[in-house]
């Protein structure tokens, strides 16, 4: 058994045995006592709950120190998942481990896995205490490193591999950046689903960048205005832009160019008028309704930006 499987067996919970009351036999007991003891019993179970978030994050540090150990941790688990107690399990899963070197051994395939882990340790740092914000800080390292990720993948020369293998690399990729974290074949091997249910308001799929940098980073930096709000903008340009390049239609280009980058830069002026800085905001939001006429979202655009001239006085110069 590993470190990490030790580290998330399920919590033991303590049961309470208590014979059905009656209303009339209430008084018959000590309810102050009883209540102290259902009391102590929840803290235990907290304490347990904490004890296992804890050791659990602990684990994944290690596992998360570099691509190749984040690509020998996910070997660990597909064993304990699809292999451990089957007959000649051992044996299997080496002809497996070895029919599957250029998907599992390849670079862009571990820096996929290592970007899972760091996300699933912000996810239980965050049940450890759901009442804490993240830090903006460490989500944007994390976002950085999940477009390095993106462009590892796009980047990919899958020609010289097999058909099956190619179709084994896509699946395992959208397995670990877009599905729910629930779904991770680390959460599923090592029993760690009831360690994330205490992660509330927080996105459980690694990849989904927008909802990520809107929850755990642009929140925080709008309230504090913070100038670092306009990087993540850049962020999330090159992510769209890394996930883009796995498709090489002219459709999928000319989507990216005409809508998904335009609509960035939109909200992006909008951060930059939060933070104080309309005249370089105005200047972007009037070159983007002059660029693209098309846009779905023109329109919008164009009552957001006249609600906001129609606030100024006739002299506001921009700043």
């Amino acid at each position: 058994m590993s470190p990490l499987q030790k580290a998330a067996l399920p919590l033991c919970a303590t049961l309470l045995f208590l014979p059905l009351l009656q209303a009339q036999d209430v008084s018959d007991v000590d309810l102050t006592k009883i209540r102290q003891e259902v009391a102590a019993i929840k803290s235990r179970q907290e304490d347990q709950r904490q004890e296992a978030l804890q050791a659990a994050v602990t684990e994944l540090q290690t596992a998360t120190k570099s691509p190749a150990d984040a690509g020998r941790a996910y070997l660990d688990a597909i064993r304990v998942l699809e292999f451990e107690g089957k007959p000649n399990a051992n044996g299997t899963f080496m002809d497996w481990k070895k029919s599957s070197v250029n998907v599992i051994g390849s670079h862009a395939f571990q820096q996929v896995v290592l970007v899972h882990l760091i996300y699933l340790q912000h996810t239980l740092q965050h049940a450890s205490n759901p009442g804490r914000p993240a830090d903006p800080d460490a989500i944007l390292s994390y976002l950085k490193e999940l477009v390095k990720a993106r462009q590892l993948v796009g980047e990919a020369d899958l020609r010289k591999w097999r058909s099956d293998e190619q179709n084994d690399f896509r699946r395992r990729t959208e397995e670990l950046l877009d599905k729910p974290l629930e779904q991770s074949p680390f959460v599923q091997a090592y029993q760690m689903q009831s360690l994330i249910q205490g992660a509330r308001d927080w996105e459980k799929s690694p990849g989904n960048m927008d909802q990520i940098i809107e929850q755990a980073v642009r929140g925080p930096l709008r309230k504090a205005k913070n100038p670092r709000l306009l990087e993540t903008w850049d962020v999330e340009i090159n992510f769209e832009k890394a996930i883009m390049a796995q498709h090489s239609t002219s459709l999928a280009s000319d989507t990216l160019d005409q809508v998904i980058l335009p609509n960035l830069r939109w909200r992006k002026a909008q951060d930059q008028m939060l933070l104080g800085q309309s005249g370089p905001a105005l200047q972007e939001m009037l070159l983007l309704i002059k660029t693209y006429p098309s846009h779905p979202e023109w329109n919008r655009w164009l009552k957001e930006i006249s609600a906001f001239l129609e606030g100024q006085p006739a002299s506001t110069q921009n700043p």
